[in-house]
């Protein structure tokens, strides 16, 4: 461990509720679920998580490097299986935890001009798709 690093604030953590009764209001057996689609985007880094199972196969934090003057990347997780079967009926937690990454890097040592760089509030927003068998997206 590096004994001069230190945290200058604690990471931001959101947590979403999904409730049984809200999922059951659109989920019903004569329509049952065939897809489920987290789409998760921001300013900054996140790592996003399905009842506490991280959701990123390309590491610990989504988006990699990202020119935020140019885009702001999205990610789009499927969460499917979380939520079709016997094992999966109840209430389920979409967590997404937020850090600065490159989009507020302050403080900068070493660069020509660090106030070229984006920088602002950690910013993040989600949003759940589902899809049933007749084709209506929720």
């Amino acid at each position: 461990a590096c004994e001069k690093w230190y945290m200058r604030h604690p990471l931001p953590l959101f947590r979403g509720l999904l409730p049984y009764q809200s999922l059951q209001s659109i989920l019903h057996d004569d329509d049952p679920l065939v897809s489920a689609l987290l789409i998760v985007s921001g300013l900054g880094s996140f790592r996003a998580t399905f009842d506490g199972v991280p959701l990123s196969p390309s590491g610990p934090i989504d988006p990699p490097f990202t020119d935020y003057s140019q885009r702001v990347s999205y990610r789009g997780f499927d969460v499917t299986n979380f939520l079709v079967g016997d094992d999966n009926v109840g209430s389920h937690v979409v967590g997404i935890t937020v850090g600065s990454g490159w989009w507020d890097h302050r403080p900068v040592t070493g660069m020509a001009k660090p106030e070229l760089l984006a920088n602002g509030p950690l910013t993040v927003i989600a949003q759940l798709y589902l899809t049933t068998a007749s084709g209506k997206v929720h």
